[in-house]
């Protein structure tokens, strides 16, 4: 974490929602990555999901965040991306303790994202490029986590206005800020 001396902050931080709102390029999308794959790693059996407005960018995560943690760190690529039951697709991925990380879209319906639903103590639900998700979607696929134990809610984007649901989510929350 050399050089991002904010991080370790969030990354340590015991709250329940996690709202980050920065400018583009400052590592959100592989914080979030990072995130997810610790979780899966610490928690046996527990399932992550993470959310983007659109196919494409659910894609994109896949592959150029999820996969540098995957395959490219040594240690989570030997001891949990290896072996029987691991499994490797564009938006499903399995570490062989049997946890599961999976992406899906939702822009402007929760439908894509059936079946899906987090599990194990302390498991995320995140959102990535929260800003172009639409408001009404957001309390639907929060819904995904109503079975887990302690549930985590991670929003990620980059505000593009002050009038809009980023904006109110902000207005709600401690404030904390991180530089």
């Amino acid at each position: 974490l050399s050089g991002y001396n904010y991080l370790p902050r969030i990354y340590d931080s015991p709250a329940r929602e996690i709202a980050l709102f920065t400018a583009r390029q400052v590592g959100k999308s592989t914080s979030l990555a990072s995130l997810l794959v610790q979780q899966a790693v610490r928690t046996p059996g527990s399932s992550q999901v993470c959310v983007t407005p659109l196919q494409d960018q659910a894609y994109v995560f896949s592959t150029s965040r999820l996969r540098d943690f995957l395959h490219e760190s040594p240690l989570v690529h030997r001891l949990y991306f290896q072996g029987a039951g691991v499994i490797d697709q564009m938006l499903r991925k399995q570490l062989n303790n049997g946890s599961l990380i999976s992406l899906g879209y939702a822009q402007r319906t929760a439908d894509r994202l059936r079946g899906r639903s987090i599990r194990g103590k302390g498991s995320y639900l995140v959102f990535d490029e929260f800003q172009d998700i639409l408001p009404e979607v957001i309390p639907v696929v929060r819904e995904m986590g109503f079975r887990a134990e302690a549930p985590r809610y991670l929003m990620a984007g980059t505000p593009k206005s002050f009038s809009n649901h980023m904006e109110k989510t902000r207005r709600k929350s401690t404030g904390c800020e991180w530089a």
